[in-house]
């Protein structure tokens, strides 16, 4: 496993798209970030001090939901490439256990989710601590449990949203479908979908129960391990079907 792993890693990083993917997931992050960073003493205003601090910590997670997006297409990409360019036909020659290829696949996932996820919120939190004590709303990381807890949770939260893209490019293995359905599903479909659904099953939706692991206080329904479980399981349930399909297909055919 630990080869086909390795393996796995080296097609990804001798990629210029996967870095650009990444660098593109960084920049949306930090433009929507920037904007809650430079209304936030607006939209605050006179508001209690506790509201005042959960609105701070709530700006470290302010771009996360656009950066998913991208981790999504990230997801997609790690299976779906292999499938355009048709390097799957000797990648599953020399891996025929195809439950150890769709393993390995899920592990680079989740490595390199977990890895952008926490420099990209590293480098969030440094800005939001600078830009918040200069405009007087100073927030102390090693007081406030919240923080470590926001940027734990947002890292977590584009990690599953990879293994979401992965799990959506196996079951359609193509990189045009599993992108505008992975893209489209967060933005549109989820929100159609609470319109019409009870709250309590809106809220089990697979973004909207993530979500609960990226903000802070009572901004959301679940607490946040059981959404990013609720997630998680979702992601989980994608890719075992996509490896189901993916251990029938007749490669050649792909």
């Amino acid at each position: 496993m630990k080869y086909l792993v390795k393996a796995e890693w080296i097609k990804f990083a001798s990629l210029r798209s996967s870095w650009t993917r990444l660098g593109i997931a960084l920049l949306l992050n930090g433009v929507f970030v920037a904007f809650s960073l430079w209304s936030f003493d607006r939209i605050v205003g006179e508001a209690e001090p506790d509201t005042s601090v959960l609105s701070r910590v709530n700006t470290l997670s302010a771009g996360v939901t656009m950066a998913a997006l991208v981790f999504v297409v990230m997801g997609v990409h790690i299976h779906t490439s292999e499938i355009k360019s048709r390097t799957i036909i000797p990648t599953a020659g020399a891996a025929p256990d195809r439950r150890e290829l769709v393993g390995a696949k899920t592990i680079l996932t989740s490595v390199v989710g977990v890895g952008a996820g926490l420099v990209i919120m590293i480098l969030t939190a440094i800005t939001c601590l600078i830009v918040l004590d200069v405009k007087g709303f100073p927030l102390n990381p090693l007081d406030d449990d919240d923080v470590a807890r926001a940027i734990a949770g947002s890292v977590l939260y584009l990690a599953i949203a990879g293994l979401f893209g992965l799990g959506t490019g196996l079951i359609l293995n193509s990189p045009t479908s599993a992108i505008a359905i992975g893209i489209i599903w967060p933005v549109a479909i989820e929100s159609a979908l609470q319109a019409f659904l009870p709250d309590w099953v809106a809220k089990l939706l697979p973004f909207e129960a993530g979500r609960a692991l990226t903000v802070a206080g009572p901004d959301h329904e679940l607490p946040a391990l059981e959404g990013g479980g609720v997630f998680l399981a979702w992601s989980a349930v994608l890719i075992i079907i996509g490896w189901a399909l993916f251990n029938r297909r007749d490669l050649s055919d792909s």
